[in-house]
């Protein structure tokens, strides 16, 4: 698909980024639902309060990440799949039939991938993100 392998690391972060955001949309879209919506799904699901678990997803400006937060919370409180003690047997039945989808999608991204090389990967991408992490915060 490519005419060459020589692109820097940070194309290829965003060409892989923008294909999962796009299979993520396609697999949820028979839900009415984006990454976003699936991610504090998550986030609730595993107990960890809305704002600190959705922080890396959502814009760095307070004022745009709380209003995104709130679109995503109200979204899934209209479906009932939330309420204020987290999620409900409704999101609890939504989280896990979605959690099939993904599953597949995860699959077919990692596909011929052996694992230690995607553990390596993950690490090396960790590494770096530490990395500038240090120098922005310094």
């Amino acid at each position: 698909m490519y005419m060459s392998d020589d692109k820097p690391i940070g194309w290829w972060l965003k060409r892989v980024d923008g294909l999962l955001e796009h299979a993520f949309d396609e697999a949820l879209a028979r839900e009415g639902l984006t990454r976003r919506h699936w991610q504090l799904l998550n986030v609730l699901g595993d107990g960890v309060p809305a704002a600190t678990g959705m922080a890396p997803f959502l814009p760095a400006d307070p004022a745009a990440r709380d209003d995104e937060l709130a679109r995503l919370v109200a979204d899934l409180r209209a479906r009932r799949w939330i309420d204020a003690d987290g999620l409900r047997a409704e999101g609890v039945a939504a989280r896990e039939r979605i959690g099939a989808a993904v599953a597949r999608l995860r699959k077919r991204a990692t596909e011929g991938v052996p694992g230690e090389d995607y553990a390596r990967v993950v690490a090396t991408l960790r590494r770096m993100a530490d990395n500038l992490a240090d120098s922005v915060t310094a």
